[in-house]
């Protein structure tokens, strides 16, 4: 084979390297362009006008408050499994406090929500009724806000203060969080809470 024949079969050998390093190094931005395109759609949330059924409170016998909605909810509203040993006093306290609390005795009173930050942000007033005979702290809110084309979003809250037993509290003004500005209608309900 003659010297410039080699050479000949040498460049056409790296420009097909060259090609296919490149068409690679383009797939994976795409699949990557891709990937990042659905996890942001995820993210955003629709947030258009919210309506006057999105403020509503929920019935009092609402059963997305019930403890038996809880496991479809995520939250378990059971106590955790007892150790091995003879738990003390002591230990006892400690676990009660860390149980949470069944939802049956907790519910929302009133929610209003209201968008802020140009229609990306909502913004909520909660009143948050304890009818346990005990104090409640770490109350968790889940709101899903909805848009007119079908599209989604779900937004968790937690709320840092403690309830006294039979009482209310109202949280004025919480940011739930970000959402689409497409968003029409939303509604919040209760997840779980934490014994005080």
């Amino acid at each position: 084979m003659s010297k410039a024949a080699a050479m000949a079969i040498s460049r056409s050998r790296s420009l097909w390297a060259m090609l296919l390093l490149i068409l690679a190094g383009s797939t994976v931005a795409l699949l990557g362009a891709a990937v990042w395109a659905v996890g942001w759609q995820s993210d955003a949330a629709p947030r258009p006008g919210l309506t006057a059924s999105a403020t509503s409170a929920p019935a009092e016998d609402d059963p997305s408050n019930s403890p038996s909605n809880s496991l479809a909810n995520g939250v378990a509203a059971t106590a955790p499994a007892p150790t091995a040993t003879a738990p003390s006093a002591n230990a006892l306290d400690a676990q009660a406090a860390l149980m949470p609390a069944p939802l049956s005795g907790i519910r929302l009173a009133r929610q209003s929500l209201k968008r802020g930050g140009l229609g990306s942000r909502v913004r909520a007033t909660f009143t948050v009724r304890n009818r346990h005979d005990f104090a409640i702290k770490d109350v968790e809110i889940q709101c899903a806000f909805r848009s007119r084309n079908g599209y989604t979003t779900q937004r968790r809250h937690v709320l840092h203060d403690t309830i006294e037993p039979r009482s209310r509290e109202t949280f004025s003004n919480v940011l739930v969080g970000h959402i689409n500005v497409t968003t029409t209608r939303g509604r919040c309900k209760l997840l779980g809470a934490q014994r005080a």
